[in-house]
C-alpha cells in the first residue's frame, strides 16, 4: 500500500532498479554531510560496496527504498530494512523494521519531503508487515523530523564496531 503520495511541488514513489544511481548518490552525500567517512575506508570504495549491495538488494526486497522527485529529478530518499528476531515476550512478530538511507537535497529540506518518506514506510511497515518495531538511528538536527511521526528517543543502544578494537 502506498499512501497519496503527491504534494506541493513533489511526488513520492517506491523506488525501482532504475533509481539505484540515485539511491548511491545521496547515501554517499548523507555519509559526507555527517561526517562518516573514515579514511580506512576510501569513499570510491564506499560507492561500489552500495553500488553492489543496491544491485542485489533492491530487487531482492531486502532493502526498500522510496524516492522524493520534483520535475523528474529525485531530491529525497528513504530506505527500510528488516531483522528478523526470535519473538519476545512484547512482541511476536519476530522482526524489526530500521529506516536507513534518509536524505532530502539541502535546497529541499524544511518542506515536509523527510516527513511525508518517514509517513511511506510506516504505513508500509503497518498494512504490509506484521512487524510492530520500526527503529532508526537519526542526527540531532533530524530528531524533530521522526518525533512528529511519533517515535521516541531511546537509551538501549550499544555498538562494538569490531575494527576498532
Amino acid at each position: 500500500m502506498t499512501l497519496p503520495a503527491s504534494q506541493p511541488g513533489y511526488t513520492i514513489r517506491r523506488a525501482t532498479v532504475d533509481d539505484i544511481d540515485a539511491l548511491v548518490q545521496f547515501r554517499v552525500a548523507m555519509q559526507r554531510e555527517v561526517g562518516k567517512t573514515p579514511l580506512s575506508n576510501p569513499m570510491a570504495e564506499f560507492t561500489r560496496a552500495t553500488r553492489e549491495y543496491m544491485i542485489t538488494a533492491l530487487p531482492a526486497g531486502t532493502f526498500i527504498a522510496w524516492v522524493a522527485e520534483a520535475d523528474g529529478a529525485v531530491i529525497g530518499t528513504s530506505g527500510l530494512i528488516f531483522f528478523q528476531r526470535p519473538p519476545t515476550a512484547r512482541d511476536s512478530a519476530s522482526s524489526d523494521a530500521y529506516i536507513i538511507n534518509m536524505y532530502t537535497v539541502p535546497e529541499w529540506r524544511k518542506r515536509g519531503i523527510a516527513g511525508a518518506l518517514v509517513e511511506q514506510i510506516i504505513a508500509f511497515v503497518r498494512t504490509e508487515t506484521s512487524t510492530k518495531r520500526i527503529f532508526l538511528r537519526a542526527e540531532v538536527e533530524a530528531r524533530p523530523v521522526y518525533e512528529r511521526a511519533g517515535f521516541v528517543a531511546a537509551t538501549d543502544v550499544m555498538d562494538l564496531y569490531i575494527d576498532r578494537i
